[in-house]
Protein backbone atom coordinates (compact mmCIF):
# COMPACT_ATOMS: atom_id res chain seq x y z
CA UNK A 1 0.00 0.00 0.00
CA UNK A 2 1.22 3.42 -1.04
CA UNK A 3 2.14 6.00 2.12
CA UNK A 4 0.04 8.81 1.70
CA UNK A 5 3.14 11.18 1.68
CA UNK A 6 3.87 9.42 -1.47
CA UNK A 7 0.79 10.22 -2.18
CA UNK A 8 0.87 13.93 -0.94
CA UNK A 9 3.95 13.92 -2.96
CA UNK A 10 2.87 13.06 -6.11
CA UNK A 11 -0.46 14.86 -5.99
CA UNK A 12 1.26 18.28 -5.61
CA UNK A 13 4.48 17.47 -7.99
CA UNK A 14 3.41 15.11 -10.30
CA UNK A 15 6.21 13.03 -12.00
CA UNK A 16 9.00 11.25 -10.52
CA UNK A 17 11.41 14.13 -11.63
CA UNK A 18 9.31 17.17 -10.93
CA UNK A 19 9.49 15.10 -7.15
CA UNK A 20 13.11 14.72 -7.08
CA UNK A 21 13.42 18.44 -7.65
CA UNK A 22 12.36 18.75 -4.57
CA UNK A 23 14.06 16.21 -2.82
CA UNK A 24 16.78 13.85 -2.70
CA UNK A 25 15.99 10.97 -5.57
CA UNK A 26 17.81 8.50 -3.06
CA UNK A 27 15.31 9.56 -0.30
CA UNK A 28 12.43 9.40 -2.84
CA UNK A 29 13.39 5.97 -4.10
CA UNK A 30 13.63 5.57 -0.09
CA UNK A 31 9.42 6.34 -0.39
CA UNK A 32 9.08 4.25 -2.99
CA UNK A 33 10.77 0.89 -1.33
CA UNK A 34 9.41 1.26 2.93
CA UNK A 35 6.63 3.90 2.30
CA UNK A 36 8.33 6.41 4.35
CA UNK A 37 11.80 7.97 5.46
CA UNK A 38 12.01 9.36 8.61
CA UNK A 39 9.72 12.42 8.34
CA UNK A 40 12.47 14.95 9.75
CA UNK A 41 14.75 14.41 6.61
CA UNK A 42 12.20 15.63 4.32
CA UNK A 43 11.16 18.80 6.75
CA UNK A 44 14.46 19.46 6.64
CA UNK A 45 13.72 20.92 3.15
CA UNK A 46 12.04 23.92 4.01
CA UNK A 47 8.41 24.37 3.54
CA UNK A 48 7.85 21.04 1.79
CA UNK A 49 5.55 19.03 4.85
CA UNK A 50 3.02 22.40 4.09
CA UNK A 51 3.08 22.64 0.64
CA UNK A 52 2.00 18.70 0.54
CA UNK A 53 -0.49 19.65 3.93
CA UNK A 54 1.03 16.51 5.59
CA UNK A 55 -0.73 16.28 8.62
CA UNK A 56 -1.01 14.76 11.92
CA UNK A 57 -3.75 12.48 10.98
CA UNK A 58 -1.90 11.26 7.86
CA UNK A 59 1.61 10.85 10.23
CA UNK A 60 -0.64 8.37 12.79
CA UNK A 61 -1.28 6.46 9.81
CA UNK A 62 1.85 6.36 8.14
CA UNK A 63 4.36 6.03 10.53
CA UNK A 64 2.41 3.64 13.31
CA UNK A 65 4.63 0.84 13.21
CA UNK A 66 7.37 4.05 14.10
CA UNK A 67 5.54 5.42 16.75
CA UNK A 68 4.11 2.80 18.22
CA UNK A 69 4.74 2.68 21.81
CA UNK A 70 4.65 6.24 22.18
CA UNK A 71 2.16 9.00 24.18
CA UNK A 72 3.61 11.86 23.04
CA UNK A 73 2.93 11.24 19.43
CA UNK A 74 1.50 14.82 18.38
CA UNK A 75 4.95 16.67 20.29
CA UNK A 76 7.12 14.00 18.22
CA UNK A 77 5.05 15.15 14.76
CA UNK A 78 5.88 18.67 15.87
CA UNK A 79 9.84 18.00 16.31
CA UNK A 80 10.10 16.00 13.69
CA UNK A 81 8.23 18.62 11.54
CA UNK A 82 10.83 21.10 12.63
CA UNK A 83 13.69 18.94 10.81
CA UNK A 84 14.81 17.30 14.42
CA UNK A 85 15.27 13.40 15.07
CA UNK A 86 15.35 12.69 19.06
CA UNK A 87 18.43 12.55 19.22
CA UNK A 88 19.11 15.90 17.91
CA UNK A 89 16.41 17.59 19.56
CA UNK A 90 17.49 16.04 22.86
CA UNK A 91 21.03 17.73 22.11
CA UNK A 92 19.45 20.96 21.27
CA UNK A 93 17.31 21.08 24.23
CA UNK A 94 20.19 19.72 26.88
CA UNK A 95 19.14 16.46 27.64
CA UNK A 96 20.28 12.65 27.27
CA UNK A 97 18.54 10.99 24.27
CA UNK A 98 17.06 7.97 26.68
CA UNK A 99 15.46 10.64 28.76
CA UNK A 100 13.80 12.75 26.18
CA UNK A 101 13.20 9.18 24.71
CA UNK A 102 11.71 7.65 27.78
CA UNK A 103 10.08 10.93 27.79
CA UNK A 104 8.07 10.43 24.63
CA UNK A 105 6.97 6.61 25.25
CA UNK A 106 5.98 7.34 29.29
CA UNK A 107 4.28 10.71 28.54
CA UNK A 108 5.80 14.26 29.59
CA UNK A 109 4.42 13.84 33.45
CA UNK A 110 5.50 13.46 37.05
CA UNK A 111 9.73 13.82 36.74
CA UNK A 112 9.17 14.18 32.72
CA UNK A 113 7.33 16.92 32.71
CA UNK A 114 9.94 19.37 32.91
CA UNK A 115 10.64 18.09 29.19
CA UNK A 116 7.68 19.49 28.03
CA UNK A 117 8.71 22.95 29.15
CA UNK A 118 11.49 22.27 26.92
CA UNK A 119 9.74 21.11 24.51
CA UNK A 120 7.37 24.41 24.27
CA UNK A 121 9.89 26.58 23.45
CA UNK A 122 11.01 25.30 20.07
CA UNK A 123 7.21 24.76 19.19
CA UNK A 124 6.20 27.89 19.83
CA UNK A 125 9.27 30.09 18.70
CA UNK A 126 7.25 31.51 15.77
CA UNK A 127 4.48 32.61 18.82
CA UNK A 128 3.91 36.43 18.05
CA UNK A 129 1.62 37.99 21.15
CA UNK A 130 0.25 40.03 18.68
CA UNK A 131 -1.50 36.91 17.41
CA UNK A 132 -4.19 36.35 20.32
CA UNK A 133 -4.18 40.52 21.29
CA UNK A 134 -7.93 40.83 20.18
CA UNK A 135 -8.85 37.48 21.89
CA UNK A 136 -10.19 36.62 25.13
CA UNK A 137 -8.35 34.40 26.74
CA UNK A 138 -9.61 31.93 30.18
CA UNK A 139 -8.17 29.14 31.91
CA UNK A 140 -9.54 26.13 33.38
CA UNK A 141 -7.91 23.75 35.57
CA UNK A 142 -5.63 22.37 32.68
CA UNK A 143 -7.07 23.33 29.50
CA UNK A 144 -7.57 26.93 28.04
CA UNK A 145 -10.10 28.34 25.76
CA UNK A 146 -9.52 31.05 23.09
CA UNK A 147 -12.65 32.77 22.40
CA UNK A 148 -12.96 35.47 19.22
CA UNK A 149 -13.99 35.89 15.98
CA UNK A 150 -14.24 32.45 14.26
CA UNK A 151 -12.04 33.81 11.22
CA UNK A 152 -9.74 34.64 13.80
CA UNK A 153 -9.35 31.76 15.64
CA UNK A 154 -9.19 29.41 12.40
CA UNK A 155 -6.13 31.67 11.68
CA UNK A 156 -4.78 30.74 15.22
CA UNK A 157 -5.22 27.05 15.26
CA UNK A 158 -3.57 26.61 11.50
CA UNK A 159 -0.87 28.60 12.64
CA UNK A 160 0.12 26.54 15.82
CA UNK A 161 -1.36 23.63 14.58
CA UNK A 162 -3.90 23.10 17.54
CA UNK A 163 -5.83 20.11 17.01
CA UNK A 164 -9.02 20.58 18.31
CA UNK A 165 -12.50 21.97 16.59
CA UNK A 166 -13.72 25.79 16.78
CA UNK A 167 -17.14 25.58 18.53
CA UNK A 168 -19.93 28.08 19.19
CA UNK A 169 -19.41 30.40 22.08
CA UNK A 170 -21.99 32.75 23.52
CA UNK A 171 -22.82 36.71 21.70
CA UNK A 172 -22.30 35.10 18.70
CA UNK A 173 -17.94 34.29 19.12
CA UNK A 174 -16.27 30.79 18.91
CA UNK A 175 -13.85 29.58 21.04
CA UNK A 176 -11.22 26.71 21.37
CA UNK A 177 -10.41 24.89 24.13
CA UNK A 178 -7.33 23.04 24.42
CA UNK A 179 -4.62 21.15 26.83
CA UNK A 180 -1.32 20.37 25.98
CA UNK A 181 1.98 22.52 25.23
CA UNK A 182 -0.04 25.39 23.57
CA UNK A 183 -2.18 25.68 26.89
CA UNK A 184 1.19 25.62 28.67
CA UNK A 185 2.82 28.17 26.68
CA UNK A 186 -0.06 30.69 27.32
CA UNK A 187 -0.55 29.88 30.53
CA UNK A 188 3.50 30.55 31.31
CA UNK A 189 3.11 33.96 28.73
CA UNK A 190 -0.25 35.11 31.38
CA UNK A 191 2.33 34.65 34.95
CA UNK A 192 4.62 36.60 33.53
CA UNK A 193 2.45 39.60 33.01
Amino acid sequence: MESILLQKLYTTYGSFSNISSHIKEYNLLRIKKNGTIPLFNLAKHEGLLDEINYTYEDFIIDYKEDIKGYKETKILFKIWCLGYSIKDYAKFIGVSYSTLSRGFINGFIGSYSTLLQATTSILFDNFDKKDIIDLKLDFGEGYCKLIGDNERLVFIREKYKIDYPILPYKDKLNHIAFDGPFYNYLKNLDSCN
